[in-house]
């Protein structure tokens, strides 16, 4: 199982600059899993260029540099989001 959560000290969110009354750090997370989630399904290699993250997964000559942790559930791991609020 995979958990993940936006974050809630606000001295964390002061040092990244961070805006959570906004809900920014709960874009940042759900951009993430979707970035877990394509990383974890896609077979082809892909640029992800997202509102805070940027992936690019391209595949490589050098065999030991492959991409190559996947999930053993298919598609993924059940996932858990923590939530202490209503948003």
């Amino acid at each position: 199982m995979l958990g993940i959560g936006a974050g809630a000290l606000p001295g964390d969110m002061r040092m990244f600059n961070v805006n959570a009354e906004t809900g920014e750090n709960r874009r940042m997370m759900l951009e993430a899993l979707d970035i877990m989630l394509k990383l974890w399904t896609s077979k082809e290699p892909f640029e992800y260029l997202g509102d805070y993250w940027t992936v690019n997964r391209i595949d490589t000559m050098l065999e030991s540099l492959k991409f190559h942790i996947t999930p053993f559930q298919k598609p993924h791991p059940p996932i858990g989001i923590a939530g202490a609020s209503p948003h």
